[in-house]
């Protein structure tokens, strides 16, 4: 390796070393997030149940960014839940924006507004739920 790339990385994992995380959460919120922009983008993902049960994206959206923001704030808990929240509004948007390229799919406001309200309540219940997990795990 060359000296520049060595201090980049000495320099990189020092930065990662200041972040905590937790590798098998992490893992399952970039799988998440993945799969949203993979499963999110195929053709068939727009009229998957649309005929059986009316507004059905709306709920997939909801819970969608719901999970993946308590993901993120299980995976990364040093983080504020405020810059958890925006990331996780942020992947809402580009999947709305990524979906300008897809066919048979629209970037659409309500849905990114759906995205949002997801990842916040998510990003909200993160702290509820931890809490909760570690009230009842804690030995007594």
């Amino acid at each position: 390796m060359r000296p520049a790339e060595v201090i980049f990385f000495s320099f990189w994992i020092f930065q990662m070393s200041l972040v905590t995380f937790d590798k098998p959460y992490l893992f399952i919120a970039i799988c998440l997030t993945t799969g949203v922009f993979v499963l999110g983008g195929q053709a068939w993902s727009a009229t998957l149940i649309g005929g059986a049960v009316p507004h059905w994206h709306y709920f997939a959206h909801f819970a969608s960014f719901a999970i993946i923001a308590l993901s993120y704030a299980r995976a990364l808990p040093r983080i504020p839940l405020l810059i958890i929240a925006c990331v996780a509004v942020a992947v809402g948007g580009l999947h709305e924006l990524y979906q300008l390229l897809t066919p048979n799919h629209d970037a659409e406001l309500d849905d990114f507004l759906v995205n949002a309200a997801g990842a916040i309540c998510g990003t909200l219940a993160s702290r509820t739920l931890f809490a909760l997990l570690q009230r009842t795990l804690r030995p007594s």
